[in-house]
């Protein structure tokens, strides 16, 4: 072999380590995923708070069965559209693949509005990060929150935070659509003063009863 092909070899697979390397120490989290909002939202808590014998656990959903490839297809349908009211959602956190979407009977062409509430109880700002297949928005105390609305396979929104004046419960709605083939709606939130992104958890979700 040829010290000029030896040479070649060498730093081919020197560069290759190097980029395993690189790669290896890179930590995955939703944040290093998007552009963030340029500003916080400042959402209204729900008043009066409700009480806990108003309030159920999980979050309220409704169906359309419809190929839409934005989620202000979905908006634009609620209203003018009777829907199927599925099963509540325990808390936003599905990677469906293939299969029923959701608390829904269809595996395609599913549209969906989620209504509730979700407890913000540490003042501060709170950052939020969905991960979607396909289009999801979400709105928080009447504010957009964030959005990925087209058509897309797996991939995490651009962050959205939230500056949180009063703890307390504050309005959810979550507009998102599966197109075809595999389905995912997840909901992170980093919460004041937090490192790391979690699944919004069960305990901070509920609906009207």
């Amino acid at each position: 072999m040829r010290l000029s092909t030896i040479v070649f070899a060498g730093a081919v697979l020197g560069a290759l380590a190097v980029a395993g390397a690189v790669f290896a120490q890179q930590k995955v989290v939703p944040n290093e995923f998007g552009p963030q909002q340029e500003k916080p939202v400042a959402p209204k808590a729900l008043a009066p708070q409700p009480k806990e014998t108003d309030v159920a656990p999980g979050l309220a959903v409704s169906y359309w069965k419809m190929l839409v490839r934005d989620v202000q297809e979905v908006a634009d349908i609620v209203g003018k559209r009777k829907p199927d009211i599925g099963a509540p959602l325990p808390k936003l956190d599905y990677k469906m693949k293939t299969g029923k979407v959701l608390t829904s009977n269809q595996d395609d062409g599913v549209a969906a509005e989620i209504l509730g509430y979700i407890k913000l109880d540490k003042p501060g700002q709170y950052t939020f990060v969905a991960n979607s297949n396909d289009g999801v928005r979400v709105e928080i105390g009447g504010e957009k929150v964030l959005e990925d609305p087209d058509v897309h396979a797996d991939r995490f929104s651009p962050a959205g935070k939230v500056d949180v004046a009063q703890a307390g419960w504050y309005a959810l709605r979550v507009l998102y659509f599966e197109r075809k083939n595999e389905a995912t709606l997840q909901l992170f939130w980093k919460e004041p003063g937090g490192a790391d992104y979690a699944i919004v958890p069960e305990s901070a979700l509920a609906r009207k009863k």
